[in-house]
């Protein structure tokens, strides 16, 4: 048995602390244009549910129901899409660019989310998935298999 495990009885804890963001984050990036056809293809009762909002629902049902998805949940993708995730999009190419990692983004962020609203991670390792984001963004921009 491993010191942590030993330090660690409670199943909970032990899976709250392998928990690792970005190798969630790389799974969602494997899997991408399939995430991003359901968004396409997702049909919301929500008339002001954008493609932005649709990606963050498709990461949120990856631990969550949709059904659980709520107007919190909404707010605060909202808040990172008129916030830290706006961009001024000035040339065309740029512009794809930032439109794909804005999408990419929401749907790592509700991913976060639907873990969170399951409580299989802790305020902290919200903070830490979401702080890991802009790392993956940067590691895997212009790689073959990246859309952005």
């Amino acid at each position: 048995m491993a010191v942590w495990e030993y330090l660690f009885q409670n199943k909970e804890d032990i899976n709250m602390l392998k928990f690792n963001a970005m190798d969630h984050f790389k799974n969602l990036l494997i899997n991408y244009t399939n995430n991003k056809q359901l968004a396409l293809d997702f049909e919301s009762p929500n008339s002001e549910d954008d493609i932005f909002i649709k990606m963050a629902v498709i990461g949120f049902s990856y631990n969550s129901p949709t059904g659980d998805w709520g107007r919190g949940h909404f707010d605060f993708i909202r808040k990172r899409l008129d916030g830290d995730l706006a961009t001024e999009e000035t040339e065309e190419v740029l512009a794809a660019q930032e439109h794909e990692i804005k999408l990419f983004s929401c749907l790592c962020l509700g991913f976060l989310l639907g873990l969170y609203q399951a409580e299989k991670i802790t305020d902290q390792k919200f903070m830490l998935g979401d702080a890991h984001l802009p790392a993956v963004i940067a590691l895997y921009r212009g790689t073959k298999d990246s859309p952005f």
